[in-house]
């Protein structure tokens, strides 16, 4: 109900919904801002740059409800500190999954692909810890139409210990070659 402005007592009017209106227009669609990375930039034994997140409520709460994973240690305090026994909520392994593929896709670049990737958690992730992505080049191989890198890859906590250690394999362009075919279909020989 509404006051209306002519009402001499309280009287009411009923509320009227306001109009439906369009959404506003979407930007055009663009590519990443992600630099071009070659294979022949790329040494073995080469660390890969280090990336750092901070682990927030609002980050986690919000991974878990966009993911619809109700797993109530990632999203209940007093589940988690009370049922749990856990300090406050934790840090989901498929959010560390999803933030270690971006870590990856920015490494390989716009022409690159992140082929394979594996993730093992072994620590458990705290609202405040702040996490680095990091890792080291260990193989280089050169196939046909592109190269490809293999990486150790980490996730440290600010203690110094891998909270999720893995591996990856990213399938980078040649200097003067074309991007690394989309959808990405490995060679026989991967």
């Amino acid at each position: 109900m509404v006051w209306t402005a002519h009402a001499t007592k309280r009287e009411s009017a009923p509320a009227q919904p306001a109009p439906p209106r369009d959404p506003p227009p979407m930007p055009p669609a663009r590519a990443l801002d992600l630099p071009r990375v070659s294979f022949e930039e790329v040494i073995e034994g080469q660390a890969l740059p280090g990336k750092m997140i901070r682990i927030t409520v609002p980050t986690v709460v919000r991974w878990q409800m966009a993911s619809e994973s109700y797993r109530r240690d990632h999203f209940d305090h007093n589940c988690a500190t009370q049922v749990g026994k856990l300090p406050n909520i934790i840090a989901s392994a498929m959010w560390t999954l999803s933030c270690r593929w971006s870590y990856l896709n920015q490494f390989a670049g716009c022409d690159g692909w992140v082929w394979k990737m594996s993730h093992a958690v072994r620590a458990r992730m705290n609202i405040g810890d702040t996490l680095t992505f990091g890792g080291t080049v260990t193989k280089l191989t050169r196939r046909e139409a592109y190269g490809l890198v293999e990486a150790e890859v980490s996730l440290t906590n600010q203690d110094g210990v891998i909270a999720a250690p893995g591996r990856a394999s990213i399938a980078l362009p040649y200097r003067d070659g074309p991007a690394v075919p989309y959808p990405f279909v490995p060679c026989r020989t991967d």
